[in-house]
């Protein structure tokens, strides 16, 4: 499983938060779920039963879409059995997600199933965790149908899952491949299709903006995985996920209602970075590395993340028809097999085109007109 840390900088908080993106392994073996067939299947691995939809098999691996949203990929060699039950893939209903999760986790957890969400809570936990993922959702929805961005509806519940003690948390990341993890406070696995946090104010009722942080981002990750703004079965950009997440944690972009101004949406910590990347004269060319490759997130991810949202931003302020026309391409080009560097940029530059030093200039300009941080 390929792990994407996202070192969030320059908060105004005691503690610096870092969140993940965790993403589906081998992209190479799995195709759109369109490709294959719709029907549900039962699957036999070493004797325990498996109900969902086949994305993928081959001589070495099953992929299974599961009733829960989740992808599920199973050595070919452990598969007993498939059975074909003759019916479309049918998702768990409310009731029955309900009490699959109920039985999942200890009787110190609540689980409350909205009209987008099913949410596991520490039932002792005083903030608002349903609503919160549910506001966030909508105020999702809301931002993308105001720019006239057809969304498709979440083909599954969407799961959030929030853990009472940072202990367990730490039990959870354990499991996963990310290899720093001393910070992480919330991750979104596009595998399980869940999002996995804790309760950061439980002990210090101080950091329930943090809660709030963790679930704006998480939950656009989650929210544009699952209606079609990205896709959960090809890779996607880096810079493409990161920068639409950390351009919703502006308040003026997820409370539009009441931060109406342009100033608003601006996401000031990013802000911030871009504009000392600009004075020292180290922002030239790093839109090149961006766009072409993942591996600046890693080598150099303050920059990275301030250059992914500032890129994001400009976009979608300046180029609204460009960049939605860029993200319908995105997740509709069909094979993965060349998504390389090259591909990267020539799908980049077909539709903002490829003159990177006038884009570099244009943004400059753009963010010269707010002046100083906020």
């Amino acid at each position: 499983m390929k792990d994407n840390p996202r070192l969030r900088i320059g908060l105004n908080l005691a503690t610096s938060l870092t969140f993940a993106l965790l993403l589906i392994g081998q992209f190479v073996s799995i195709r759109s779920a369109s490709a294959q067939s719709s029907e549900m299947i039962g699957l036999v691995v070493k004797g325990k039963k498996f109900t969902g939809q086949i994305l993928h098999r081959d001589s070495e691996t099953l992929s299974l879409l599961r009733r829960d949203g989740a992808v599920a990929s199973y050595p070919a060699m452990d598969v007993d059995r498939v059975v074909e039950l003759g019916k479309a893939l049918r998702p768990y209903s409310a009731d029955e997600l309900e009490k699959r999760l109920d039985n999942e986790f200890s009787q110190d957890y609540s689980v409350r199933v909205t009209e987008n969400f099913a949410v596991v809570y520490p039932s002792s936990s005083a903030f608002g965790w349903p609503g919160a993922f549910e506001r966030m959702y909508r105020q999702f929805v809301y931002y993308f149908e105001a720019r006239s961005f057809a969304l498709k509806s979440p083909d599954f519940p969407l799961i959030a899952v929030v853990l009472k003690t940072r202990a367990e948390f730490d039990r959870y990341l354990k499991q996963t491949a990310l290899r720093d993890q001393t910070n992480v406070v919330g991750f979104y696995s596009v595998q399980s299709n869940r999002i996995i946090t804790y309760d950061q104010a439980a002990m210090e009722p101080r950091l329930d903006q943090q809660n709030l942080t963790t679930v704006i981002h998480e939950a656009t990750h989650q929210s544009a995985y699952n209606t079609g703004v990205h896709s959960r079965f090809q890779p996607q950009p880096r810079w493409v996920s990161e920068g639409l997440a950390t351009m919703f944690e502006a308040k003026g972009v997820h409370n539009s209602a009441e931060f109406p101004e342009q100033r608003d949406r601006l996401a000031a910590d990013y802000f911030g970075n871009l504009q000392h990347l600009i004075a020292t004269n180290t922002f030239r060319g790093k839109i090149e590395s961006l766009i072409r490759s993942d591996e600046i997130f890693d080598s150099d991810p303050k920059s990275a993340y301030a250059i992914a949202w500032g890129l994001t931003f400009f976009l979608a302020e300046n180029c609204p028809h460009e960049y939605q026309t860029y993200l319908r391409e995105i997740t509709q080009r069909g094979s993965i097999s060349n998504f390389n560097a090259e591909h990267r940029s020539g799908q980049f530059f077909s539709v903002f085109g490829d003159e990177l030093r006038g884009l570099e200039t244009r943004m400059i300009r753009f963010y010269e007109t707010f002046g100083l941080q906020p």
